[in-house]
């Protein structure tokens, strides 16, 4: 069995999946992720073949919110993370697919793991300790800090790491020389169908955030 942690509306973690159910029909898919908004504290389902296993941040109760307001504490991402071992230690998968190392609400879980137990693999999204990741990627410093250190930790502590971008490879391997390599690509293709497409520019680009686009683009606004 597999267990996939990723977030809610990284829609390429959905492509991934109808890829791996309809590629490999004999293993088991759990998907545990947090949930914001969700009615209860957690929620557990089917659906076409994958088992879904979602639960409400904690960072959401009025509590939290209220004790991180008056006394301007930090956000415990251990803590935040916890559920989601909760749910792996009941799944007891052969395999933990840890999906975007830079997202400590969930990555965190991968701090108190037992990794010996749950051979993990973390999937690249980006990569914070990328020295040029400031350059296109608009954070404030202290959540950069907190954010790359704990990304780090997990590079340190994982045997497997899966990218498709060499850099981010090289520089994983920098951080842990020990990583086994995988050569993998997130599931961001999206099939269009262009035949009655009428051609006006010659070159698009589509980002949720324009500052995202490289700077050889930029240049051309």
């Amino acid at each position: 069995s597999l267990a996939v942690m990723g977030f809610d509306f990284a829609e390429w973690n959905t492509r991934a999946l109808k890829l791996m159910t309809k590629l490999y029909p004999d293993v088991e898919i759990h998907v545990v992720s947090p949930m914001s908004h969700l009615s209860l504290q957690k929620k557990e389902f089917k659906f076409d073949g994958v088992y879904y296993h979602l639960y409400r941040p904690i960072t959401e109760s009025l509590i939290y919110r209220i004790s991180t307001r008056f006394f301007k504490k930090a956000i415990c991402y251990k803590k935040v993370a916890a559920p989601a071992n909760l749910f792996i230690e009941a799944i007891q998968p052969d395999i933990v697919q840890l999906i975007g190392l830079e997202n400590p609400y969930y990555s965190a879980a991968g701090l108190q793991l037992d990794m010996k137990k749950y051979p993990t693999i973390g999937v690249l999204q980006t990569l914070m300790n990328d020295p040029k990741f400031k350059d296109n990627i608009k954070i404030d410093e202290e959540s950069y800090q907190v954010r790359s250190t704990i990304e780090k930790q997990l590079i340190e502590k994982l045997h497997y790491i899966a990218s498709g971008i060499d850099r981010y490879s090289d520089i994983c391997k920098q951080i842990n020389p020990h990583l086994t390599l995988f050569k993998g690509m997130l599931a961001v293709a999206i099939d269009v169908d262009e035949s009655k497409a009428e051609k006006v520019h010659d070159f698009v680009f589509f980002a949720k955030c324009i500052s995202k686009c490289g700077r050889e683009y930029r240049d051309w606004e």
